[in-house]
């Protein structure tokens, strides 16, 4: 019931205490006096995470002297964040994402001056961040404040914190820009601020910071032009994220020096020129989205990064749609499995082209990542598995029909069979496939086994799209999975 609690004295008789409550029949347990009991007890640590708590935060949390880690994540918790927590001076862990509160964030919590993580995620929290927060909080490594309603700007003494590790901000409504002080994070390893209204440009100090890996700032109003270094100091960098801005100029050729780059999406903006073939160099993308920008080509020379990308033995998805593109398609397209032949909307002469494009970045991103988790493969799965759905339905996971709970992955799984299946599938794939046929029951042998197929793929998408890292497929599995899709399809 209570996993994590570190008790001391009558930390058994707390725990009894508490059963017997949730065993009482009434609908909630007596979390408050609970807490109160607790206070005669030199704990370490609480955990009351996934138990269908409501009600507000006892301020009487106050009260627990000792306590070093309090996790109360995933409940029902509403009313103001208590600034009673401010008093736990031992406190070094504090969870108290996915509830209902609501008000600001005690400026108190900056009291707490061991704190390593604090995590706020997904609340109905207003108001400023603390300025505080970065001035008195020398060992913090995650701070984690998505997914709320913010207002303000991004502290710049943020850029104080030189343990911080992670640092998550998105899907709330902050403006102003991205402050220089944040260069200073020399150990930032996932920066997402993706979902606000950013402005001004992104300073190119943060694309000195070698041990990034995950950077994210989708869906803002950020312009100006990438700096002409970008990439070589970036070793470690797996996923970069700037769609949906109004970023300008070309593409550094110096962006294949990250070479363990995977994910490059640069969607949505006001990128020109003709898009560099260095693109060829990087073993390790499985995503490349350019597209709905302003790139140019007219002739064989200007589409060079095709014949390129064939070096790219990973890659799975690639978009250059709705771009100024002309010209013969290169040869080396023929060299592409069906999936990555993408470039609707441009002027290329080809009849072999599908018209599936790769809209959008944020959906990519792994829930358990903007919860403070560490990168992994596991989250590189789920990006893959939201890929390969949105590949094969034309719709983006952040569509504006995805709201109040329903999400792209679960639209997906309600029509994940053979009956159903062309409901959620992009029908520019398959236009073959009559939908009256289908539904009669009257396709050849050859569309049934193309149905079979999709409903493969889609499973497999799903399958790695779960929202519980540990129950998703592992890479090798995925690959396995493909690879005897693709031979028997």
């Amino acid at each position: 019931m209570l996993g994590g609690l570190a008790t001391h004295g009558h930390g058994k008789e707390a725990i009894d205490l508490f059963n017997e409550m949730d065993k009482s029949g009434d609908a909630k347990p007596d979390h408050v006096a609970f807490i109160a009991f607790l206070s005669a007890c030199s704990h370490s640590a609480l955990d009351l995470s996934t138990l269908g708590l409501g009600g507000f935060i006892s301020p009487s949390i106050a009260n627990l002297s000792f306590i070093q880690s309090i996790e109360l994540s995933i409940n029902g918790f509403s009313g103001e964040v208590p600034p009673e927590f401010g008093f736990l001076h031992r406190l070094q862990y504090l969870n108290l994402s996915f509830n209902a509160l609501h008000g600001v964030v005690p400026v108190n919590l900056a009291n707490c001056s061991k704190l390593i993580v604090l995590s706020l995620f997904s609340n109905q929290l207003t108001g400023s961040i603390p300025v505080e927060l970065g001035q008195t909080l020398p060992k913090l490594e995650k701070l984690v404040l998505g997914n709320n309603s913010f207002t303000g700007v991004i502290p710049s003494s943020i850029g104080n914190l030189s343990s911080l590790t992670l640092l998550s901000l998105t899907l709330n409504n902050l403006q102003g820009i991205i402050p220089e002080e944040l260069g200073r994070l020399s150990k930032l390893i996932t920066f997402l601020v993706a979902g606000n209204s950013l402005n001004g440009s992104i300073p190119s100090v943060l694309f000195n910071i070698s041990s990034l890996i995950l950077f994210s700032v989708t869906s803002n109003e950020l312009d100006g032009s990438l700096p002409p270094s970008l990439g070589t100091k970036l070793p470690k960098l797996t996923k970069l994220f700037l769609g949906g801005n109004k970023l300008s100029g070309t593409i550094p050729a110096s962006l294949s020096n990250a070479s363990m780059l995977q994910m490059i999406g640069l969607s949505e903006n006001k990128f020109s020129g003709t898009v560099p073939p260095v693109f060829g160099g990087m073993n390790a993308l499985v995503l490349l989205n350019l597209e709905r920008n302003q790139f140019q080509a007219s002739d064989a020379k200007d589409l060079s990064y095709i014949d390129s990308l064939v070096n790219c033995s990973n890659l799975q998805a690639f978009s250059i749609a709705s771009n100024d593109l002309g010209g013969v398609l290169p040869q080396s397209l023929t060299n592409f499995s069906k999936e990555l032949r993408s470039n609707n909307n441009n002027s290329m002469e080809s009849s072999t082209m599908s018209s599936t494009g790769i809209k959008g970045t944020i959906g990519y991103i792994p829930p358990e990542y903007g919860l403070g988790s560490e990168v992994s493969t596991m989250g590189d799965v789920y990006s893959y598995g939201i890929l390969v759905l949105e590949l094969f339905t034309g719709k983006r996971p952040v569509d504006e029909r995805f709201k109040d709970g329903m999400t792209m992955r679960k639209f997906v799984e309600i029509c994940a069979s053979p009956v159903r299946i062309m409901e959620v599938i992009d029908p520019s794939m398959f236009s073959q496939l009559e939908d009256d046929g289908i539904e009669h029951g009257d396709i050849s042998v050859d569309e049934r086994k193309k149905i079979e197929c999709l409903v493969s793929v889609v499973a497999l998408g799903l399958a790695c799209s779960v929202e519980s890292p540990n129950e998703r497929l592992g890479m090798s599995d995925v690959a396995a999975q493909m690879h005897a899709i693709r031979k028997r399809c």
